[in-house]
């Protein structure tokens, strides 16, 4: 016959069951104790340990907000952050494919825009070749195979 294995977490719900209705009685037991004996406070394991993380945490609260009491407040003169930046922008109709710069906010995706050439929503966010072949050249990139490429070179652009 197979020896069957105790269920641990049965054993565990019966001993707290146990346990708790003698939390509080010892909890008082523990503090009379205390007023008869105050180094006892310090000898208890849990205050000790309770103890330990407030401090920690003190610790912890103090050493992160160095760097602010280090660096301090900005200059008087220093410019506010920039909340736009200028996209550089290519046409991709083939009849006008002008280069121009649109300043946006800074998480702007909403490509294409206006071509203020040709009036047209051609404009496409450009960015820079760096292949042998083309050498820093601004284009307007094709996705292929989930990633974006060079029209022209096939060379691979962006991280």
């Amino acid at each position: 016959m197979a020896h069957e294995q105790p269920n641990r977490f049965v054993e565990w719900y019966l001993a707290l069951k146990e346990w708790v209705p003698t939390v509080w009685e010892g909890f008082l037991a523990w503090v009379e104790a205390v007023r008869a004996e105050p180094s006892l406070i310090w000898k208890t394991v849990a205050v000790r340990y309770a103890a330990y993380g407030v401090i920690g945490l003190m610790l912890l609260t103090i050493i992160s907000s160095i760097p602010t009491w280090v660096v301090g407040p900005p200059p008087a003169d220093a410019k506010p952050v920039a909340e736009t930046a200028d996209f550089y922008v290519i046409c991709t109709n083939p009849l006008c494919r002008e280069h121009f710069v649109v300043r946006r906010d800074k998480s702007f995706k909403k490509f294409p825009v206006m071509c203020p050439k040709c009036g047209q929503k051609t404009g496409v966010h450009a960015h820079k070749c760096w292949s042998d072949t083309c050498r820093g050249k601004w284009v307007a990139p094709v996705k292929i195979e989930k990633s974006l490429r060079c029209p022209e070179c096939g060379h691979a652009i962006g991280p």
